[in-house]
């Protein structure tokens, strides 16, 4: 529970940050954003790894994932769990996009995305 509170919690300070356009914050976003980027399009391996975490956080293999994993809690008998589980990966995807629209903050374009 601990946990959970204090990971609510960097989020809603960030997005408010975010929200509010903290300089020192998009300061340190704009210079990882320039640093990390050109390093990334000349790393083919980065590339590959960037597409295969997007690849898995996409909703078809995550609700797959989430799937096995609340049928395996289901015969472990964690029901709790299982409905905790099943309730995070049904919310996520609206969580998310709320989070973006209260934000506002749109992605960066690059003249070589990845």
């Amino acid at each position: 529970m601990v946990v959970a509170l204090v990971a609510t919690s960097v989020v809603v300070l960030l997005g408010l940050a975010v929200a509010h356009a903290w300089s020192p914050l998009l300061r340190l976003d704009t210079a990882v954003e320039e640093a990390v980027h050109p390093w990334a399009v000349r790393t083919t391996w980065a590339v590959d790894v960037s597409r295969f975490l997007e690849t898995i956080g996409r909703f078809r293999v995550s609700f797959w994932v989430a799937t096995a994993t609340v049928l395996v809690l289901l015969l472990l008998r964690r029901w709790r769990l299982a409905l905790g589980v099943a309730l995070l990966a049904a919310l996520a995807p609206w969580i998310t996009d709320e989070i973006k629209v209260v934000v506002g903050r749109a992605r960066p374009v690059w003249e070589d995305p990845l």
